[in-house]
């Protein structure tokens, strides 16, 4: 038998679900729900990253509270959402952007300039969406220039598995579906290769 605990966060809401597997039947019990709709300051939308913090152990300790072990413990949020550490001290750059903020329209249709949407595709097999990482990126770099030296860039699940006591670390599952992130081959080659050097980004 084996127990695991999944943190689901939708559009506007989060919930804690523990999946107990016994004799190939999986069976699914709610420990926790929450709010998780975005925070709006000085007029763009963000993650309420510490309350989400907050909400994550709440979670685990309704969990705990069952007397049971946990096998393991996983977060799913939306996939083209990140935030940028200071790669020595560990510190947010800035509350991360949530994916409904309007920064990024503009700099999408400046990216589609440089490279078309069907070699962006052949690179990351995501569909060409304003909400997508790249686009946000592109965004972030034009106006917060200053917060992708020397930093970390995780996607949220993984952000908020660090603030958890987790490390600089990737899951696969996340990473693969990014658009642009560095276990994405199309983001090795955008953001690593071409995007400095040929000017995509």
């Amino acid at each position: 038998m084996g127990n695991y605990l999944a943190f689901d966060l939708g559009a506007s809401s989060g919930r804690a679900i523990i999946g107990s597997l016994e004799n190939g039947i999986l069976t699914l019990s709610e420990v926790h729900r929450f709010g998780n709709g975005p925070v709006e300051k000085d007029g763009s939308f963000y993650w309420d990253y510490n309350k989400l913090k907050d909400e994550l152990i709440t979670g685990i300790g309704k969990a705990l509270a069952l007397n049971i072990k946990l096998d393991s413990i996983s977060i799913d949020t939306w996939g083209v959402d990140y935030v940028l550490f200071d790669r020595d001290t560990k510190e947010m750059r800035r509350m991360p952007y949530n994916y409904r903020d309007p920064r990024t329209i503009k700099p999408a249709e400046e990216l589609k300039k440089k490279i078309s949407g069907s070699e962006l595709y052949s690179m990351t097999g995501s569909q060409s969406l304003p909400i997508n990482t790249i686009y946000q990126l592109l965004a972030h770099k034009q106006e917060h220039p200053e917060d992708l030296e020397n930093s970390v860039f995780l996607l949220m699940p993984d952000a908020l598995a660090l603030a958890l006591g987790g490390d600089f670390t990737s899951e696969y599952t996340i990473c693969y579906k990014a658009d642009s992130h560095p276990c994405n081959c199309g983001y090795r080659k955008l953001y690593r290769g071409d995007l400095y050097g040929n000017g995509f980004l």
